[in-house]
């Protein structure tokens, strides 16, 4: 498993800090010790969200590749009745 991105963790760490209920409107004036503390927090939340977002995209990707194949048979179907059409009109001259 890969870690979170790192601009996603401080996003998040500054969207913490801004959400909460004590909070200063300026992540950078937190004394380190804290911002440490919001940023493993924010990777947690940042791991959630791209564990997410991946299960989503492996969704998205089998559904694209299901329609693909039933595209591809259709454009197959109709390949053949073109090829049968032609022989029948062949075979009418």
């Amino acid at each position: 498993m890969t870690a979170p991105d790192p601009g996603l963790t401080d996003l998040i760490a500054a969207a913490l800090v801004r959400s909460s209920p004590n909070s200063i409107d300026t992540f950078d004036l937190l004394p380190y010790h804290r911002q440490e503390a919001w940023r493993v927090r924010a990777r947690e939340v940042a791991l959630v969200v791209e564990q997410h977002t991946n299960g989503r995209i492996a969704e998205l990707e089998a559904e694209r590749d299901a329609l693909y194949n039933i595209v591809h048979r259709v454009s197959l179907a109709i390949e053949g009745a073109r090829e049968r059409r032609a022989a029948l009109e062949g075979e009418r001259q």
